[in-house]
């Protein structure tokens, strides 16, 4: 069965038997399996018992939708010359009941012994639940044989090419050429050659010189709406082919029109025009246009469709259809290192690729020719599928963000290793700096002489993984996180805090450090309340494959929170809220006890020492404050008992501790009780990094959640308190 062919594989070539076909009108009761036919071994056999019309049916009917469009033909063996058949679609109802018929041309085959094709497109009427295919000829004598071969009955729908805004009829020639029209020196008929079902559109010059055959009906398009137009072609000449959009008016006459040329090809090759939709235009047709030599030449075309690129493009691509998926042209990108063309060897889309050839041993670099327009702020991802003949050494994908003027102001590259003879992309993404209006990637490939590249399908467009950091209350970051869903089903993100010369460390979330998060949304807000500062610190986001290969990664820009110079700045590092600094009076003298046991031995000098690791550095920090806003501030953060975060600036060269406080002195700076100067001893000891995850938020407060209006309308959309508390963040 093809192109979802309602009618069983018996029913369809009659391999097996002829129980699925029942004699009708003027038909001998005797049906035969017969050898020979076009599909298979076998074909159906009837004989008229005398002349005139005759019928054979279907035995049974096939459940049918009212309203929806059927297609039907069959393939007829005529047993003498000019002897003519047709189809018909029997509709019935629910009880059983012909609700109608619907009959297709009659056909006149083109000589005896040879196969020729009827069929007819119809819509099921209101009421039709079942319906039967029935095959008539034009017996011209008693006992004249026929044979039937290749039956169909299928809905429209699943043989039209998707998006296609042309009828079926004109999209393919199975029920004849009544879907095209010969504009200038051609004559229409069918071929047996096909690409999509039984029978294709021949298109045969009259006599030498020009010749156009197009679609018909026009239908309707957009003026500035760009579109696609397609044919499936097989031709035996010389002359280039050349598909062709032609842009009608609302009245019908021709103001434009949109051509691509393309070289011959003695076997089915697909060529494709895209082009625009002109001001004024309201419709279009499909029309196959090109030069014959000679009379009698012929073009077999099938597959024909008029498309939106938009409908054939990827969603969001910046990228113009033709520049992404190089279906007509090459030119949208420069090229050195290599020799361009368009290829059909290897395809991600559509007819053919970008083909690069190498022509020496430098490497090959693709750069956009125009580059594409964005928004300053905005992430924004481009993927460019590769295939590679030779897959040593790493491709390079570079984001080139251009300013007003044109001139580069930022430039970042990602790598990745290559495969050999298989499709692969390496996405990559970034965050549109200030001043930016426009970006240009541009894709390098190592050398390696004598190999061959071929690029598809490239899309630009907003999105992809990026983590943008910015400064947020109490000299805490905000992390925005976006492009998580980057990866596969099943692949993990972590979040980690890059510091020049130390390792990465994780960010502290809600749920604890963000090592292995399962991947449940496309963005996640992040607070990083342990950033050092003073300091450039970066962040780096890698959604990865917990159980095999596969990484994505993305380091933000870096920001560096500012550091007052006498100022430390306190912190629950599991406790946002409780966050406060003060001005520093004396900094601790660090002291780290050793842990040794001295043994004097009798009979010798030295004593026998046992030590173990040392301890970990304790000390006294001295602090003021001035208000009483500052001591209860202060107090707050030291209540809780909580390991404390102590961040001081870096010109101090005091590395940031993680600390247990101990005993605390508040005393009075002035011994007058109208004045709130204090001077603060603060015993440390430092400690390790706490574990768990985040309560709270620096600012999130009962007051700064409220909308004003009802608890509902306050608490929309979080479906948890702790989302409620967090603000969503993670």
């Amino acid at each position: 069965m093809a192109y979802g062919n309602l009618l069983s594989t018996n029913v369809a070539s009659i391999e097996t038997d002829t129980t699925g076909w029942t004699a009708l009108t003027n038909t001998s009761a005797i049906l035969a399996r017969f050898t020979g036919g076009t599909s298979g071994g076998y074909c159906l056999r009837w004989t008229a018992t005398a002349s005139g019309d005759s019928q054979v049916g279907t035995a049974a009917r096939v459940p049918v939708t009212a309203g929806a469009e059927y297609w039907a033909c069959a393939s007829v063996f005529p047993p003498i010359a000019s002897a003519s058949a047709r189809i018909e679609v029997r509709w019935y109802s629910s009880a059983g009941t012909l609700v109608s018929t619907s009959t297709g041309p009659t056909t006149t085959g083109p000589s005896p012994g040879t196969w020729f094709q009827v069929g007819v497109i119809a819509t099921a009427p209101t009421g039709a639940t079942t319906a039967m295919v029935v095959v008539r000829s034009t017996a011209t004598a008693a006992s004249q044989p026929w044979y039937l071969d290749r039956v169909h009955l299928g809905l429209t729908a699943d043989a039209r090419t998707k998006y296609s805004l042309l009828p079926w009829l004109s999209e393919s020639a199975e029920t004849g050429t009544s879907g095209w029209t010969a504009d200038a020196n051609c004559a229409l008929g069918v071929a047996s050659a096909a690409v999509s079902a039984y029978q294709s559109l021949a298109v045969t010059a009259l006599a030498s010189g020009d010749l156009s055959a197009g679609t018909t009906p026009a239908v309707p398009v957009s003026p500035g709406t760009e579109y696609l137009a397609a044919l499936w072609v097989q031709t035996a000449t010389t002359a280039t082919l050349r598909p062709t959009i032609q842009w009608r008016d609302s009245t019908g006459a021709v103001i434009a029109a949109t051509s691509v040329d393309w070289a011959p090809s003695t076997t089915w090759a697909r060529v494709v025009a895209i082009g625009v939709a002109p001001a004024g235009a309201a419709t279009a047709r499909v029309l196959l246009t090109t030069t014959a030599t000679a009379a009698g030449q012929s073009w077999a075309v099938d597959g024909v469709v008029l498309q939106r690129t938009q409908d054939l493009a990827q969603v969001g691509n910046l990228l113009p259809y033709g520049d992404a998926s190089f279906e007509t042209s090459v030119t949208g990108w420069y090229v050195t290192g290599a020799t361009r063309s368009r290829s059909s060897v290897q395809k991600l889309d559509g007819t053919s690729a970008l083909r690069l050839d190498r022509d020496g041993s430098s490497e090959i670099v693709v750069s956009l020719s125009t580059p594409v327009p964005v928004t300053a702020g905005r992430s924004y991802e481009v993927s460019a599928p590769l295939w590679r003949s030779d897959g040593s050494g790493q491709s390079v994908v570079r984001l080139d963000w251009l300013d007003a003027s044109s001139a580069v102001i930022r430039t970042r590259s990602y790598s990745w290793s290559g495969l050999t003879e298989r499709w692969q992309v390496g996405p990559s993404s970034d965050r549109a700096p200030t001043g930016a209006v426009a970006l240009r990637p541009t894709i390098t490939f190592p050398p390696g002489a004598g190999s061959t590249t071929y690029l598809d399908r490239i899309y630009i467009g907003e999105g992809g993984l990026s983590v943008v950091a910015e400064e947020s209350a109490a000299r805490t970051v905000s992390l925005r996180v976006s492009g998580l869903t980057v990866g596969s089903s099943g692949w993990r993100w972590r979040l980690e805090r890059l510091l020049e010369g130390q390792a990465p460390a994780p960010v502290r979330g809600y749920t604890g450090d963000l090592i292995a998060q399962t991947i449940d949304s496309d963005v996640v807000v992040v607070p990083d309340h342990e950033a050092p500062l003073g300091v450039p610190t970066q962040w780096q986001v890698t959604v990865y494959n917990p159980s095999g290969p596969g990484e994505y990664g993305y380091i933000s820009d870096a920001l560096t929170l500012p550091a007052d110079p006498d100022v430390v700045w306190i912190k629950d590092p599991t406790l946002p809220a409780r966050s406060t600094s003060a001005v520093v009076q004396t900094l601790p003298d660090w002291q780290r006890a050793a842990r040794q046991g001295v043994y004097e031995v009798r009979g010798r000098a030295t004593p026998v020492v046992i030590s173990d690791v040392r301890s970990s550095a304790t000390g006294t920090l001295t602090l003021t404050t001035e208000t009483a806003a500052e001591r209860d501030a202060l107090w707050w953060v030291l209540d809780a008992g909580s390991t404390i975060l102590l961040q001081f600036p870096p010109g101090w060269r005091e590395p940031d501790a993680y600390v247990a406080v101990g005993d605390v002195t508040e005393s009075h700076i002035v011994d007058l009780a109208e004045y709130t100067d204090r001077a603060w001893s603060l015993s440390l000891t430092v400690v390790d990094r706490p574990v768990g995850g985040l309560v709270g938020s620096v600012d999130r407060t009962w007051a700064s959640a409220s909308t004003g209006g009802t608890w509902s309308e306050t608490t929309y959309p979080f479906t948890t308190w702790l989302a409620f508390l967090t603000g969503g963040a993670v």
